[in-house]
């Protein structure tokens, strides 16, 4: 019973996420600002799932070209970029 309620958890969790993620692009299409996309509804949404869509942004990284890396900092408070890495 307890492993089909997270599954079912999981299974929504996954699917709330790529519906957002779609919206994010449908509606940011053509937008070049990662300030503006960071702010837009959806990109929080998905910052405010938290650590357990840090997969699932992952895999959309591998996949896509998105804009993810912002949304992992947020989640994450890591910073992949060393200091020597930035320009």
């Amino acid at each position: 019973m307890i492993e089909a309620t997270q599954s079912r958890k999981k299974a929504e969790l996954e699917t709330t996420f790529y519906q957002l993620v779609e919206q994010c692009r449908r509606e940011n299409r053509g937008v070049s600002s990662t300030d503006q996309l960071s702010m837009h509804s959806a990109y929080q949404q998905i910052i405010g799932m938290g650590g357990d869509v840090i997969p699932m942004l992952l895999r959309e990284l591998e996949r896509n070209t998105g804009r993810w890396f912002w949304a992992l900092k947020s989640i994450t408070r890591e910073d992949p970029v060393t200091p020597e890495q930035r320009g």
